[in-house]
């Protein structure tokens, strides 16, 4: 993607209201922005699910690492249930009927 490296001056000219604290920044002209990051994000879910995806949710303060790989307790756990769901699932559903 292409950029431009702007100084102090450049960047307030794209953006006035910018306190003067910084000596270098960097402006993608190209650069794009979504309104609704939640709707993206549920569409690329959707997306991903319809192809066969399987969507594991968690809470991340409970991940802690208990082998020099970093493979978490409760990662390894739902990666038992879901081996263990697909191979009793297939045929019968598809993944993206699957709630996790």
């Amino acid at each position: 993607m292409p950029l431009r490296a702007l100084d102090t001056a450049a960047a307030q000219v794209l953006e006035p209201s910018l306190h003067p604290v910084f000596a270098h920044a960097v402006f993608w002209p190209e650069a794009a922005s979504v309104s609704n990051p939640l709707g993206v994000t549920r569409a690329y879910a959707g997306h991903f699910t319809a192809r066969g995806g399987i969507i594991l949710s968690g809470d991340a303060r409970s991940l802690h690492r208990t082998e020099a790989v970093g493979v978490s307790k409760l990662m390894k756990a739902r990666l038992t249930q879901r081996n263990a769901w697909w191979r009793s699932a297939r045929g019968r559903q598809t993944c993206s009927q699957r709630s996790v």
